[in-house]
């Protein structure tokens, strides 16, 4: 039989998905004719189908070896290193792809999948436009380029990448649920429900849409339909544990310990359950003083075939449960493995520009040039500082006030930010088109938010927004509301920048999972603030948290005072306070103050060698 017919062979065999037989027959072509350009790219696509990454590398090596210049070699050498990790020779080859073929989007879509992996959101955002600008309805970059910008909180651009990918696949469950999840995030509780109504009814029982579904009515107090909604799911589904741990984290983020326990308990004795089981058990154990029975059920899961994100959610409550028992060298072991399994990693170059962009715009002459452009109300306070610093406590406490509604940690100041983004009179980015916006454009915005925070709380004296990333925006904070207040929150460096470590972080946080990464963040932190010290004129009042936790009263009253509120004794209990937290300290703000958080690294310290490094070079 001729070449050309065993090759035809070969290839009807592979188009038939009759793997293992094209490949023998490709086999033997290679090997009689080692210059059989079309042999060896059918064989690699071969091996790659049958998931033989390595091999099917080899194959489209050997091309390059006889053709250089071959932008398919280089492209599917790329796309076998990247289904075996190996990122940065992938990133290669698909750069090779491109300096061919520029307009090679399969090339510029999977490399904006490769720094989406390795949590370099801005890189992948840049190749996911450069795909979509080859062909602007190309679903899937869409789809993940949404994905991106609401990881990033970019939420105005996510909802057009993802209603445009929904216009192209109308009813597409992932995308519906894409929407639904944004809109959760923004709290525009409406369009979420929505669009996680039409993703349950599009799929006819999609777990995620039930469990954010759940999430959104749980948030607005309605308890009961949350839990009602899973039950209704959970027949649907009644395999999907991600339906009974929605269940109980309900429960246990309402303090229902014993209700979290019962949903739990069928599933633990009947040895099914997943890692969403396990992680629901583990943050119910130390209420239950089940935490060695936590730790002995998660350590079986990393045992097990788990993907990576798992993996990381059950080593950071590992290291949880081993602090709390005293454990600290498996804890610090659990944590250490949790922050390098995160997909994100701090770019310090974009960082040190993002400050040096925003000291040099926000400086004393622009700031008494506008400062009488904003909204004039003093209702709102923002509380900011690093993570971790205390934030969630402060705001509780003053939440405890008649007066005062806490609204969490609230995204309009960056949405507003993303929006000033072009705006059409200067055509430049933030924080430089704030040099040429106009008077009332700056008011438009800071009525924008004014409406938000009145539609939460018409009635209150003050608004609490406790976002401590909000520090960077301090600048613009006073110009659009020159009768606000700023609460900022410190606490031991070591002590909080260790917490930002052992804490897994809902948002983005790229600079809290290594160490030298963190220190790095802290000190330009700290220079910022520095910066804002000395040009903003709103009232600052500065919380230490080791201060407040020793002097509760004194700071409590000096915090309402600052306020411009009379006191009330509810402030001093705070725990009692029926609200609902949103953030990772949800559940230590419902208990009376405690000093076990002071010299939290104390028992970290031998560990922390690149964490002290990175913070003796902020006195620098």
């Amino acid at each position: 039989m001729k070449t050309t017919k065993k090759f035809n062979k070969a290839l009807a065999l592979f188009n038939a998905n009759k793997l293992a037989e094209a490949g023998k027959a490709l086999q033997k072509i290679t090997s009689a004719e080692r210059q059989n350009i079309d042999a060896w790219q059918l064989l690699g696509m071969t091996e790659a189908r049958l998931g033989r990454f390595d091999r099917a590398a080899n194959c489209f090596r050997t091309i390059l070896s006889m053709i250089p210049g071959s932008a398919d070699a280089h492209y599917y050498l790329g796309a076998a290193l990247e289904a075996q990790y190996l990122y940065p020779e992938a990133i290669r080859e698909y750069e090779a792809t491109l300096k061919i073929q520029a307009a090679n989007i399969k090339a510029l879509y999977n490399l904006g999948n490769i720094y989406t992996a390795q949590g370099l959101l801005e890189k992948a955002e840049e190749y996911y436009r450069g795909a979509l600008q080859y062909n602007p309805e190309y679903f899937e970059a869409l789809n993940n380029l949404g994905g991106v910008l609401k990881t990033l909180s970019r939420f105005e651009p996510a909802l057009h990448c993802f209603q445009k990918a929904l216009i192209i696949r109308p009813g597409d469950t992932g995308v519906l649920t894409n929407l639904g999840n944004t809109y959760h995030l923004l709290e525009e509780y409406d369009q979420a429900e929505k669009y996680y109504r039409e993703a349950i009814s599009a799929n006819g029982g999609m777990a995620e849409a039930y469990c954010g579904l759940s999430g959104v009515f749980y948030k607005q107090g309605r308890v009961d339909e949350a839990l009602k909604l899973l039950a209704d799911g959970r027949e649907l589904l009644p395999d999907d544990d991600s339906i009974v741990a929605s269940q109980a984290t309900i429960y246990e983020s309402a303090g229902r310990y014993d209700a979290a326990y019962s949903v739990l308990r069928e599933v633990l004795n009947s040895d099914s359950g997943s890692a969403d089981i396990a992680v629901a058990f583990a943050k119910i154990a130390r209420h239950m003083k089940l935490e060695n029975e936590a730790v002995e059920l998660l350590e079986k899961c990393l045992k097990e075939n788990i993907s990576a994100s798992e993996r990381m959610r059950i080593s950071f409550l590992l290291g949880k449960l081993y602090d709390g028992l005293k454990q600290y060298d498996k804890a610090y072991d659990r944590y250490y493995k949790a922050n390098e399994l995160k997909p994100y990693r701090l770019d310090r170059n974009r960082t040190v520009e993002k400050f040096d962009r925003l000291i040099s715009v926000f400086n004393s002459d622009l700031l008494s040039s506008l400062g009488n452009s904003g909204n004039k109300s003093d209702k709102p306070v923002f509380v900011v500082g690093m993570p971790r610093s205390g934030t969630s406590l402060v705001e509780q406490i003053l939440s405890s006030h008649p007066q005062v509604f806490g609204a969490g940690e609230l995204m309009d100041v960056g949405m507003i930010i993303a929006s000033m983004h072009g705006l059409p009179e200067s055509g430049k980015d933030y924080p430089y088109c704030i040099l040429d916006i106009r008077p009332e454009q700056l008011a438009e915005f800071s009525d924008r938010y004014k409406g938000k925070i009145d539609s939460l709380a018409p009635n209150a004296e003050r608004v609490i927004d406790k976002m401590p990333g909000n520090f960077p925006h301090l600048g613009l904070i006073e110009l659009m509301f020159p009768g606000a207040r700023i609460i900022h929150c410190v606490r031991n460096q070591l002590d909080n920048c260790l917490s930002c470590y052992f804490t897994d972080f809902l948002g983005y946080h790229p600079y809290a999972y290594n160490q030298a990464d963190l220190g790095f963040y802290y000190c330009q932190y700290l220079r910022l603030m520095k910066h804002w010290e000395e040009v903003i004129r709103l009232p600052v009042y500065t919380v230490e948290y080791e201060n407040l936790v020793a002097n509760q009263e004194e700071i409590s009253r000096e915090m309402v005072d600052f306020c411009g509120l009379d006191w009330d004794e509810r402030c001093l209990q705070f725990h009692k306070t029926k609200r609902l937290v949103k953030t990772a300290s949800y559940d230590q703000v419902r208990r009376p103050m405690y000093k076990s958080a002071i010299g939290r690294s104390e028992p970290y310290r031998d560990k922390m060698s690149a964490l002290v490094n990175a913070l003796e070079k902020c006195s620098q």
